[in-house]
């Protein structure tokens, strides 16, 4: 418990000194006050709803009955488009530049996605009535200590504050690092990350499942982990990212 204190009040002492050295100024157009301005809000294109794999327009994101069958996730809502510079910049700045007020940020882009997409399908609420469970998609604990947090999960606490969803960030654990994946193709990072995940909580008994993380780009790292939750009962499964 006191150890939880002391880490707490160091967090809270590093963001104000960050905040007094670095105010906010928009990542956009360099105006002082937020990381992201209202205009410059407004200028960020919404992503486009398509097939994940071979981009054939879909309605609510969802792989087209030819790819559907090589993934074990549904489909994938995006808040934005990594192509767009503003956009790239809010998720390299989270993640690379620590400033953490951008979850709150990219996690209300996302909110408006998933809240959009999810009232016109089946996917929810399900079959039981439950809610959907977002689930991060984990660091292996060498790359999150270096970096001091999982940015996925800090998405992921947001949007469950935001939507009412539960959150399990405990249970769907990484347990192979496969290094750099940016580079790499889509078989490539396929291979890279067989066997990566494991899943160590109870059975999911159909629960559905929403799977978190920033960037989305050939799908891989959601289809593995999707595949752990597959095999540990999950119901239908979603990828929800703040961009692709």
């Amino acid at each position: 418990m006191i150890f939880s204190r002391i880490i707490a009040i160091g967090s809270a002492c590093r963001d104000f000194i960050i905040d007094l050295l670095f105010p906010a100024a928009c990542l956009g157009c360099g105006r002082s006050g937020a990381w992201l301005c209202p205009a410059c809000r407004r200028g960020l294109r919404p992503a486009d709803h398509d097939c994940p794999h071979c981009q054939r327009p879909e309605p609510n994101g969802q792989f087209c009955p030819a790819c559907a069958p090589a993934f074990h996730f549904r489909g994938l809502w995006a808040a934005g488009d990594y192509s767009q510079p503003l956009m790239a910049q809010l998720i390299k700045s989270l993640k690379y530049h620590n400033i953490r007020e951008l979850a709150d940020i990219l996690a209300d882009l996302m909110a408006e996605q998933a809240k959009e997409i999810a009232g016109r399908t089946d996917f929810y609420p399900n079959q039981a009535g439950r809610a959907p469970l977002l689930v991060p998609v984990p660091l292996h604990p060498k790359r999150q200590r270096q970096r001091g947090f999982n940015q996925a999960e800090l998405l992921a606490e947001k949007l469950r504050d935001k939507l009412a969803w539960s959150t399990d960030a405990s249970h769907l654990v990484r347990v192979q690092s496969a290094g750099a994946q940016a580079k790499l193709s889509g078989a490539a990072r396929a291979k890279n990350l067989r066997g990566a995940f494991v899943w160590r909580g109870d059975g999911l008994a159909g629960q559905n499942i929403i799977l978190v993380d920033d960037v989305a780009t050939t799908g891989t790292t959601l289809n593995e982990c999707a595949a752990v939750l597959k095999k540990a009962g999950a119901g239908e499964i979603w990828g929800l990212v703040a961009a692709k």
